[in-house]
């Protein structure tokens, strides 16, 4: 099991010495719409007993219309289970009016569906309902679409972690990385507002959901370096992981960025 590492960041005038190095970069090749030609959407989790886990793949994982995909398995063997029914229900913190339940059909052993439930950027719980003969469980699941419309440009420079820029609607952009971004020890992830004339944008708060190679999604503590800028520990692993950004600016806007990284061990 994961854990994000307590305690203030180490090195923090080397830190942002780096940040300054790397937020200077130009965006380069490698531009890729949310959406478009990305692979989809998957989280993984269990029941509280640890008694089924569910696979749930959202494609193409964007704001608006999605094909759902839910394989269940039994969580010690991996077996498929029986099961009679599932579905999903659809839950926006601080936001009841927008929940929804949508149930899914059985396909060619896994059970599917297609919807508009995720309706609105932001970090939804997803609660899948898996009911089965001797009764039924809920696996409850953090999910982070993407919005259409977004760009994310990715700049790879040798001895320089990998930088994800996220532009948004009306030029704002949010920046972010992994450093180093080696598997087995403690990185630092980063994340950086700009306004549409390339400065910094102050924020009054910053979250990171994060998503581990088959893992359960957790939220690292934040810790400030700039008016716009916010970093967290973590202990990162081999394999793919995703990190959904929700950045509050003073302005009062809400900016929304993710971006999925794979790391070699």
């Amino acid at each position: 099991m994961l854990r994000t590492v307590g305690g203030e960041l180490a090195l923090a005038a080397a830190v942002l010495l780096a940040t300054g190095v790397l937020t200077g970069l130009p965006p380069k090749a490698n531009e890729e719409p949310a959406g478009q030609g990305a692979r989809p959407l998957v989280v993984t989790g269990s029941d509280f007993a640890t008694t089924t886990k569910v696979r749930l793949e959202i494609s193409p994982g964007i704001v608006g219309p999605n094909t759902f995909v839910a394989d269940v398995t039994d969580y010690d063997s991996g077996e498929p289970v029986d099961t009679r029914r599932v579905s999903l229900t659809f839950d926006l913190p601080d936001q009841p009016d927008v929940g929804s339940t949508l149930p899914l059909e059985l396909v060619d052993g896994s059970w599917r569906g297609q919807g508009t439930a995720l309706a609105q950027p932001g970090t939804w719980t997803v609660t899948v309902l898996v009911e089965r003969s001797a009764g039924s469980v809920e696996v409850p699941l953090q999910v982070t679409p993407t919005t259409p419309g977004q760009h994310v440009d990715i700049s790879k420079v040798p001895g320089q972690p990998t930088l994800y820029t996220t532009t948004l609607e009306g030029g704002l952009q949010i920046q972010a990385y992994v450093d180093p971004g080696e598997p087995g020890r403690t990185n630092q992830v980063h994340v950086t507002a700009f306004d549409a004339d390339g400065k910094e944008l102050p924020l009054h708060a910053a979250t990171l959901s994060i998503t581990p190679p088959e893992g359960t999604p957790f939220e690292p503590k934040m810790l400030r370096f700039g008016p716009g800028h916010f970093a967290a520990n973590i202990d990162l692993t081999a394999g793919t992981w995703s990190f959904a950004i929700t950045a509050h600016a003073e302005t009062g806007e809400m900016l929304f960025a993710s971006f999925r990284q794979s790391f070699e061990g």
